[in-house]
């Protein structure tokens, strides 16, 4: 465990992230990550797992599947969401919506005894 935790700083919090998720065996899934440090380098798997430890997703796939996209078509992978702007909370028209007992709906529905 110790090479893994040396692809970076986060690589403590996502081999947890990694052990609490429990997709599939954790020691496989370390093992696939490091091959990915191999072939990507260790930079590139860094930058892979933070953005996936700020989704809150933790596999070997999500990773991998970053990477690729990464190398592929980075415009494509969706914003990190520390860096998103807040939602605007929705400021429509008010609608009001008429109050009904439950006896009300017994008599459209023809139930008895509500």
């Amino acid at each position: 465990m110790a090479k893994f935790e040396a692809l970076g700083p986060v690589a403590p919090a996502y081999l947890k992230g990694l052990a609490r998720e429990r997709r599939g065996y954790l020691r496989e899934q370390v093992q696939q990550i490091l091959i990915l440090a191999d072939a990507y380098g260790t930079e590139a798997v860094h930058t892979a797992m933070s953005r996936a430890h700020n989704f809150g997703k933790y596999s070997y796939g999500t990773v991998k599947n970053i990477l690729e996209r990464q190398a592929t078509n980075p415009d494509a992978l969706p914003d990190d969401p520390r860096r998103m702007e807040p939602r605007v909370p929705y400021t429509g028209p008010e609608v009001e919506v008429e109050k009904r007992s439950p006896e009300d709906y017994a008599r459209v529905l023809g139930v008895a005894g509500v």
